[in-house]
Formats: structure tokens, C-alpha cells, sequence
């Protein structure tokens, strides 16, 4: 969970305990249905952006498609690569955070997460260079 999130969670968490209505009272389904909520309109969050450089990326392959290199020496305006790059690492590490919240009572997909937690570390490791 992202720190940004872990710290609204606090946030809440404390509001709602010096809340003199609900002081002491918060159930630990209300937890976990508040924890849910906020880290899923994370998740939304985070997706978007993941689609806008998705979406950003196919545009400068179209404009490259339609209008030929961006110079000389470079084929894109800027690197496509980076952006969709970073979009796989947020679907991944959308879809592994999903995967850890599977319950006992479904089959965890042991070879799934490697896979993915594989992907995130080659895209954390492409994109290091960039930064």
C-alpha cells in the first residue's frame, strides 16, 4: 500500500475514534470496508494515469505513422518507451496488489505473482535510468 494511502488511512482512522458519535465504536468491517474503498479510488487513480501514457504513447506512434522521424537523428518527439513502460509497471502493480488481497479461500496463482512481481522489478529497473 502506498504511504499517501497508509497515511489517509490513519487519518481516518483517528477522525473517526475522536468522532464523539462513533468514538470507540468503528467495527473492524468498517475498517476494512473504509481501507478498501481508499485504496481502491488509489487504484482507479493510478490507472488513469496508467491509460493517459498509454494513450500519450499510441498518439506519438500515430504521429510517427502519419509524419515520418521527429528529426534526423530521433524517430519520436520523445520516448514513447518510458511512458508505456511506466503504465505496465502500474497495471502490474495494480493487478499484484489485487492478487496479495486473494482470501485463503481461493487458490493462489503462485507462478501469477512471480511473473509479476519479475515484471515490476525489469520496468522499476528500465525506468531508473530515466529518472
Amino acid at each position: 500500500m502506498a504511504l499517501r494511502t497508509a497515511l489517509l488511512l490513519d487519518a481516518v482512522r483517528e477522525a473517526l475514534t475522536a468522532d464523539p458519535i462513533c468514538g470507540g465504536r468503528i467495527t473492524a468491517e468498517t475498517m476494512t470496508f473504509i481501507e478498501t474503498t481508499i485504496a481502491g479510488s488509489a487504484d482507479r487513480r493510478a490507472a488513469t494515469s496508467a491509460a493517459r501514457q498509454a494513450t500519450e504513447a499510441a498518439a506519438e506512434f500515430l504521429r510517427f505513422a502519419d509524419e515520418g522521424p521527429a528529426t534526423s537523428r530521433f524517430p519520436f518527439e520523445w520516448d514513447p518507451v518510458e511512458k508505456l513502460v511506466e503504465a505496465t509497471r502500474t497495471a502490474a502493480t495494480i493487478e499484484r496488489a489485487h492478487m496479495d488481497a486473494i482470501t485463503a479461500e481461493v487458490e493462489r496463482d503462485a507462478e501469477g505473482i512471480a511473473k509479476l512481481d519479475r515484471l515490476i522489478a525489469a520496468c522499476s529497473a528500465f525506468l531508473e535510468g530515466w529518472a
